[in-house]
């Protein structure tokens, strides 16, 4: 039976070292990503190999820990699968984020070490994390290459816009939204990340986004106590109007509720489900976005998420009409 333990920790943490060091000599095998992770190796696979090879999960709680992707799908991967996460407040400031609130944790070595021992002791000769896999697998089957929590101080996932947007090739580009704002405002983080520069360079860009008027709107406006007019806040009819006239890009506005943000990049498309929730007192920039990028696996499985998602926003763009079709139709409410 395997006595691993996996380190779930944010880089430039000085305690990973040490904890190593002491789970070692206590007898316990240590899984860490900077020892175990190669140039070249795919990260998401590498880490779902380490959490079926580990028994349990040590995660060492600090500032940096709490908002980094990674080691919350990590925490998060361990949870899902049954098995013991032990977590190692590491910094007496930092409170537990509001997902870890009713957690025990622990702010000794020592005790890290003990806690680690006994759990992996009390494991089941038989590990319940294949369902945990195979759900992961039909994750990757799927296309799933990467998930992102995207908090205020995380860029992951613009960094993967700025990498997949750097190529010279030429990519076809296409958008659904609420309003579009990452994407399409010049301060958005999106548009900053190499969407701008693609679309000043020529490349076309086919948009839909939501009524600002719809039913839908309305409602999540109310659920969410902000302003009606979610365009004139986020991204400005003038923009809107801006980048037709002067860009090769085609927006169309629907009726039709859009609760997900889709942006397809070539053959990957990146999917946020819109996970609405609140900043807390805690956690004043949390807002528990996900984003996940699907890439292309196959052009004629109708179960491929790329195609389903396409399919989605080719509903969406035929349910759709023109900008200027549709400011004419709404009149003055655009000047209210």
């Amino acid at each position: 039976m395997s006595r691993r333990v996996f380190l779930s920790y944010s880089r430039g943490s000085r305690q990973a070292d040490r904890l190593k060091k002491l789970l070692e000599k206590s007898g316990l095998e240590t899984w860490l990503d900077e020892e175990q992770l190669h140039a070249g190796d795919p990260v998401g696979q590498r880490i779902q190999e380490g959490i079926a090879e580990c028994d349990c999960c040590v995660f060492l709680l600090d500032r940096s820990s709490a908002i980094s992707t990674w080691c919350i799908a990590e925490v998060s991967a361990f949870w899902a699968s049954g098995k013991p996460v032990i977590i190692y407040r590491t910094d007496p400031d930092v409170s537990l984020p509001p997902h870890l609130a009713d957690r025990k944790f622990t702010s000794e070595l020592q005790d890290v070490v003990k806690a680690c021992s006994e759990a992996i002791s009390k494991r089941p000769a038989t590990s319940p994390s294949a369902k945990l896999l195979s759900h992961l697998s039909a994750l990757a089957m799927g296309g799933a290459h990467s998930a992102f929590r995207i908090p205020a101080q995380n860029a992951f996932r613009d960094q993967r816009t700025k990498e997949l947007l750097g190529s010279d090739k030429e990519l076809r580009l296409r958008l659904c939204a609420l309003s579009g704002r990452s994407y399409l405002n010049s301060h958005g983080a999106a548009w900053k990340a190499g969407v701008g520069a693609k679309v000043i360079a020529g490349s076309a860009l086919d948009v839909v986004l939501c009524s600002p008027f719809s039913s839908f709107a309305n409602a999540r406006a109310h659920a969410n106590r902000t302003t009606l007019d979610h365009w004139k806040h986020s991204v400005s009819l003038p923009r809107l109007r801006d980048l037709e006239k002067n860009h090769n890009v085609t927006i169309k506005v629907t009726e039709h509720p859009i609760n997900c943000s889709l942006f397809f990049v070539g053959e990957s498309v990146f999917y946020d489900p819109y996970l609405w929730s609140s900043p807390s007192a805690e956690s004043a920039t949390e807002n528990n976005f996900w984003v996940i990028e699907f890439a292309r696996t196959s052009t004629e499985d109708p179960a491929d998420s790329y195609n389903l998602l396409e399919g989605h926003f080719n509903f969406l763009w035929k349910e759709s009409i023109p900008l200027e079709t549709f400011v004419s139709e709404h009149g003055g409410q655009f000047l209210q």
